[in-house]
Protein backbone atom coordinates (compact mmCIF):
# COMPACT_ATOMS: atom_id res chain seq x y z
CA UNK A 1 0.00 0.00 0.00
CA UNK A 2 1.33 3.63 -0.77
CA UNK A 3 1.50 6.18 1.58
CA UNK A 4 -1.68 7.83 0.08
CA UNK A 5 -3.56 5.28 0.91
CA UNK A 6 -2.80 4.98 3.96
CA UNK A 7 -3.24 8.52 4.92
CA UNK A 8 -6.69 7.94 4.28
CA UNK A 9 -9.77 9.00 2.50
CA UNK A 10 -9.41 12.27 4.34
CA UNK A 11 -6.57 13.13 2.32
CA UNK A 12 -9.03 12.29 -1.09
CA UNK A 13 -11.66 14.49 0.76
CA UNK A 14 -9.02 17.16 1.66
CA UNK A 15 -7.49 17.45 -1.76
CA UNK A 16 -11.11 18.15 -3.52
CA UNK A 17 -11.63 20.76 -1.05
CA UNK A 18 -8.47 22.22 -1.87
CA UNK A 19 -9.20 22.17 -5.66
CA UNK A 20 -12.52 23.91 -4.95
CA UNK A 21 -11.16 26.67 -2.47
CA UNK A 22 -8.33 27.07 -5.20
CA UNK A 23 -10.84 27.79 -8.10
CA UNK A 24 -13.25 30.29 -5.94
CA UNK A 25 -9.84 32.05 -4.56
CA UNK A 26 -8.75 32.49 -8.32
CA UNK A 27 -12.18 33.88 -8.74
CA UNK A 28 -11.34 36.26 -6.06
CA UNK A 29 -7.90 37.43 -7.86
CA UNK A 30 -8.99 37.63 -10.97
CA UNK A 31 -12.44 39.66 -10.20
CA UNK A 32 -11.17 43.15 -11.49
CA UNK A 33 -9.44 41.35 -14.92
CA UNK A 34 -11.23 43.21 -17.50
CA UNK A 35 -9.56 42.40 -20.61
CA UNK A 36 -11.83 40.23 -22.87
CA UNK A 37 -9.42 39.12 -24.93
CA UNK A 38 -7.57 37.52 -21.33
CA UNK A 39 -11.25 35.77 -20.52
CA UNK A 40 -11.19 34.06 -24.91
CA UNK A 41 -8.23 32.84 -24.21
CA UNK A 42 -8.67 31.73 -20.64
CA UNK A 43 -11.77 30.48 -22.03
CA UNK A 44 -10.48 28.44 -24.38
CA UNK A 45 -7.80 26.78 -21.93
CA UNK A 46 -10.35 25.96 -19.92
CA UNK A 47 -12.22 23.84 -22.79
CA UNK A 48 -9.50 22.25 -23.57
CA UNK A 49 -8.64 21.09 -20.35
CA UNK A 50 -12.05 19.98 -19.15
CA UNK A 51 -12.00 18.17 -22.79
CA UNK A 52 -8.98 16.41 -21.47
CA UNK A 53 -10.20 15.61 -18.10
CA UNK A 54 -13.51 14.27 -19.07
CA UNK A 55 -11.65 12.34 -21.80
CA UNK A 56 -9.32 11.22 -18.77
CA UNK A 57 -12.63 10.16 -17.02
CA UNK A 58 -14.72 8.83 -19.37
CA UNK A 59 -11.73 6.41 -20.79
CA UNK A 60 -11.31 5.29 -17.38
CA UNK A 61 -15.11 4.13 -16.96
CA UNK A 62 -14.58 2.74 -20.46
CA UNK A 63 -11.67 0.46 -19.34
CA UNK A 64 -12.37 -0.15 -15.94
CA UNK A 65 -16.17 0.62 -15.15
CA UNK A 66 -16.54 -1.06 -11.25
CA UNK A 67 -13.19 1.51 -10.89
CA UNK A 68 -11.06 -1.27 -9.83
CA UNK A 69 -8.46 -0.27 -11.58
CA UNK A 70 -8.24 2.91 -10.59
CA UNK A 71 -4.88 4.31 -11.12
CA UNK A 72 -5.22 7.45 -8.15
CA UNK A 73 -4.67 6.27 -5.06
CA UNK A 74 -6.95 9.60 -3.98
CA UNK A 75 -10.05 7.82 -6.27
CA UNK A 76 -8.90 4.53 -4.65
CA UNK A 77 -9.64 5.79 -1.19
CA UNK A 78 -12.67 7.42 -1.81
CA UNK A 79 -13.68 4.31 -3.98
CA UNK A 80 -12.76 1.75 -1.02
CA UNK A 81 -14.97 4.06 1.38
CA UNK A 82 -17.66 5.44 0.12
CA UNK A 83 -18.11 3.00 -3.02
CA UNK A 84 -18.04 3.40 -6.40
CA UNK A 85 -21.13 6.52 -7.48
CA UNK A 86 -19.61 8.63 -4.73
CA UNK A 87 -16.15 7.64 -6.48
CA UNK A 88 -17.76 8.48 -9.71
CA UNK A 89 -19.02 12.37 -8.08
CA UNK A 90 -15.95 12.61 -6.73
CA UNK A 91 -13.35 12.50 -9.54
CA UNK A 92 -16.14 13.96 -12.23
CA UNK A 93 -16.64 16.78 -9.94
CA UNK A 94 -12.87 16.97 -9.14
CA UNK A 95 -12.01 16.98 -13.10
CA UNK A 96 -14.36 19.45 -13.64
CA UNK A 97 -12.87 21.93 -11.21
CA UNK A 98 -9.44 21.79 -12.22
CA UNK A 99 -10.49 22.70 -15.62
CA UNK A 100 -11.90 25.97 -14.15
CA UNK A 101 -8.68 26.22 -12.39
CA UNK A 102 -6.51 25.81 -15.36
CA UNK A 103 -8.63 28.47 -17.15
CA UNK A 104 -8.70 30.96 -14.30
CA UNK A 105 -4.42 30.50 -14.14
CA UNK A 106 -4.11 30.87 -17.68
CA UNK A 107 -6.13 34.22 -17.13
CA UNK A 108 -3.65 35.12 -14.31
CA UNK A 109 -0.78 34.49 -16.37
CA UNK A 110 -2.10 36.34 -19.25
CA UNK A 111 -3.20 39.06 -17.08
CA UNK A 112 0.31 39.06 -15.16
CA UNK A 113 2.77 38.03 -17.47
CA UNK A 114 4.72 41.09 -18.51
CA UNK A 115 6.04 41.61 -14.80
CA UNK A 116 7.58 38.31 -14.71
CA UNK A 117 10.02 38.69 -18.21
CA UNK A 118 12.80 41.44 -17.80
CA UNK A 119 13.10 44.29 -19.88
CA UNK A 120 16.75 42.93 -21.14
CA UNK A 121 18.81 40.04 -20.45
CA UNK A 122 21.97 39.00 -22.27
CA UNK A 123 21.86 35.66 -21.44
CA UNK A 124 19.67 32.89 -19.95
CA UNK A 125 21.30 33.00 -16.15
CA UNK A 126 21.08 36.64 -16.67
CA UNK A 127 17.13 36.09 -17.59
CA UNK A 128 16.82 33.72 -14.63
CA UNK A 129 18.19 36.45 -12.57
CA UNK A 130 16.40 39.25 -13.52
CA UNK A 131 12.72 37.46 -13.54
CA UNK A 132 10.23 39.91 -12.00
CA UNK A 133 12.26 42.89 -11.69
CA UNK A 134 9.68 45.01 -13.67
CA UNK A 135 7.93 44.76 -10.32
CA UNK A 136 7.06 47.32 -7.98
CA UNK A 137 6.97 45.34 -4.87
CA UNK A 138 7.72 42.18 -3.27
CA UNK A 139 4.46 40.98 -3.61
CA UNK A 140 3.98 41.49 -7.58
CA UNK A 141 7.51 39.96 -7.64
CA UNK A 142 5.96 37.34 -5.80
CA UNK A 143 2.92 37.46 -8.11
CA UNK A 144 5.12 37.22 -11.19
CA UNK A 145 6.71 34.17 -10.33
CA UNK A 146 3.27 32.34 -9.32
CA UNK A 147 2.52 33.19 -13.25
CA UNK A 148 5.29 30.61 -14.15
CA UNK A 149 3.41 28.28 -12.03
CA UNK A 150 0.42 29.00 -13.47
CA UNK A 151 1.41 28.79 -17.11
CA UNK A 152 2.71 25.20 -16.49
CA UNK A 153 -0.32 24.11 -14.59
CA UNK A 154 -2.52 24.94 -17.58
CA UNK A 155 -0.44 23.66 -20.23
CA UNK A 156 -0.73 20.04 -18.08
CA UNK A 157 -4.28 19.81 -18.97
CA UNK A 158 -3.29 19.42 -22.81
CA UNK A 159 -0.24 17.07 -21.87
CA UNK A 160 -3.27 15.08 -20.29
CA UNK A 161 -5.35 15.27 -23.89
CA UNK A 162 -2.79 13.63 -26.12
CA UNK A 163 -1.91 10.97 -23.21
CA UNK A 164 -5.12 9.92 -23.26
CA UNK A 165 -5.70 10.60 -27.05
CA UNK A 166 -2.68 8.00 -27.55
CA UNK A 167 -3.70 5.54 -24.87
CA UNK A 168 -7.08 5.23 -27.00
CA UNK A 169 -5.47 4.68 -30.02
CA UNK A 170 -3.85 1.46 -28.41
CA UNK A 171 -0.21 0.83 -29.69
CA UNK A 172 1.62 2.35 -32.49
CA UNK A 173 1.41 0.04 -35.44
CA UNK A 174 -1.67 -2.10 -34.86
CA UNK A 175 -4.43 -2.18 -36.61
Amino acid sequence: MGVIENAGVWLSVLAWFWVAAGAVAMAYVLRNEGRHAVWRAAAIVGVVALVANLGDYFVTLWVTPDLRLEPNPLGRNVLEHFGRQVAKWYGLTGKILVSILAGQMFAFYLGNHERLFPAQARSFPEFLLRMGNRSRTFRARLAAFFTVFSFFFCWGSAVLLLHRLFELAGPLGAS
